[in-house]
């Protein structure tokens, strides 16, 4: 009977000891994150300015795998020279991305990149200018890396985003800083 109880009571304080290491290997995390838009190409030589991003994500990435997958959502707001007014373009956008990750140290680096939907619409003040937002294709491509700390991560990336539009292409750098829980 004593061995029965000590062997339960091992178990017992086996299994309390592993579930932080189990949950620090959780391959499902979930990130909020914010940072700079910088415009590019047309949208950047003919009359956007540097703006501003939020980011939602949800990451997989397997313990024992050098790759993952990533779905974010982002909001992208630029404000534009004189050219209408007080007016700004915002960037509603949806991607699915792969990840490579380094080999893990204090800073664990990364390369992403992937493809995604992208919605545009110029917004103003002037209720007589009424711009429609338009859909498009587009791609992402960038480098990351992700650093440690109690209970969470952080991440700081760069990644250039090329949406694919009728006529011409809108493209626009990030740079972000976020949490991943």
């Amino acid at each position: 009977m004593k061995r029965n109880v000590l062997g339960v009571m091992t178990a017992i304080v086996a299994i309390a000891a592993s579930a932080p290491a189990a949950q620090a290997q959780n391959p499902m995390t979930f990130g909020i994150a914010a940072g700079a838009s910088i415009p590019m190409g047309d949208l950047g030589d003919d009359f956007a300015k540097t703006g501003w991003h939020g980011m939602a994500t949800l990451g997989f990435m397997p313990s024992m795998l050098p790759f993952g997958m990533r779905i974010d959502g982002m909001y992208n707001s630029m404000s534009l020279e004189d050219a209408l007014g007080d007016a700004s373009i915002r960037i509603i956008g949806a991607n699915a991305n792969a990840i490579i990750a380094m080999p893990a140290t204090v800073a664990s680096p990364y390369l992403i990149g992937g493809i995604g939907m992208y919605n545009s619409k110029i917004d103003t003040d002037d209720p007589d200018l009424d711009f429609e937002g338009e859909t498009d294709f587009g791609i992402n491509i960038g480098i990351g890396t992700k650093f440690n700390l109690s209970g969470f991560g952080t991440f700081a990336e760069i990644r250039y985003h090329n949406i694919f539009s009728e006529g011409s292409s809108t493209q626009f750098l990030p740079i972000t800083f976020g949490i991943m829980f």
